[in-house]
């Protein structure tokens, strides 16, 4: 499910990733009606994906390099082998990290890869702590220094963004970075991976691990995502984006899974994403988030 072009089936996508979600999703459901486990609703299709011509990317070397560093990382939590190399093989790498797991498992070990990653988080922990400390108007400076070179430094990685007037507290701050359509979203055409492995452990790396607050606002109508330093991640009773319903083109389902662009149901009917607070039905859990029982890793014949 890479690279998913607009308009396109899902069968036209990466086989290897397409064979091994629908694998699972087939999985899920066989074992879903005996499971007493309640883990998340099946979520209604949403309809369309992104408007808009597919996104172009040209990787340089160091870009490459990077993405093979989180590749290596989540291959190292998983124990699968990617092929796939490039931003491909981290979108392939990342959907392992579902496997046999719950939401909040999935979630808390994709924040285990960013944990691993070279980077000196006591110290950073520290400052961002110390840094909270000082005047607002100094902290906001300092949160408008930190975000105005990120979406050079993160673009190969979740595409094209801008830093953007926000506020804090109410009051204005130049500490949001708005991603006009997240590159991770475009190439996964999936709401619960979007949520489970990349928002969720996204904001309690930075506001745990970092000591930065960050709150991360998905838009599943164009893809685009406000990501707001210095504020602190909703609670998911009142986080939309747990409530999102799967894409239409979702890869894992087949196509949406759910509900199709004229609202005709085609199987599982609307729910949400599970938060670990909700108890509904065990029979209404959702392959895209709950993909049954880890099986023999069968990436070398998949």
């Amino acid at each position: 499910y890479l690279r998913l072009q607009h308009g396109h089936h899902p069968s036209s996508a990466h086989p290897l990733s397409l064979r091994a979600a629908r694998r699972l999703c087939q999985s899920s459901s066989n074992t879903s009606s005996s499971d007493t486990t309640p883990q998340s609703q099946a979520p209604a299709c949403k309809g369309p994906a992104a408007v808009g011509a597919p996104s172009e990317y040209h990787d340089n070397v160091l870009a490459l390099g990077m993405m093979q560093v989180l590749i290596n990382k989540i291959d190292e939590a998983t124990g699968w082998s990617t092929r796939a190399r490039g931003y491909d093989g981290f979108v392939e790498s990342a959907a392992h990290l579902l496997e046999g797991r719950s939401p909040e498992e999935a979630s808390e070990l994709a924040r285990r890869v960013l944990r691993g990653l070279p980077l000196p988080r006591g110290a950073i922990h520290a400052l961002a702590t110390w840094a909270a400390g000082l005047p607002p108007t100094v902290y906001r400076t300092l949160l408008r220094m930190l975000v105005a070179p990120a979406p050079l430094t993160s673009g190969w990685l979740i595409g094209d963004a801008e830093a953007v007037q926000g506020e804090i507290g109410g009051e204005v701050a130049y500490n949001v970075m708005q991603v006009k359509k997240c590159r991770y979203l475009e190439a996964c055409q999936c709401s619960g991976m979007c949520v489970n492995l990349c928002k969720v452990p996204g904001e309690r790396f930075f506001t745990e691990d970092l000591g930065i607050p960050l709150r991360m606002e998905p838009n599943f109508e164009d893809f685009s995502c406000t990501m707001s330093f210095g504020v602190a991640p909703l609670p998911p009773a009142d986080d939309p984006a747990f409530q999102q319903p799967c894409l239409k083109e979702c890869p894992v389902t087949g196509s949406g899974g759910g509900r199709g662009g004229d609202g005709s149901s085609s199987g599982n009917s609307s729910g949400s994403i599970s938060t670990g607070q909700v108890s509904p039905q065990p029979s209404l859990r959702s392959p895209c988030f709950q993909l049954g029982p880890k099986r023999e890793n069968a990436t070398g014949t998949d």
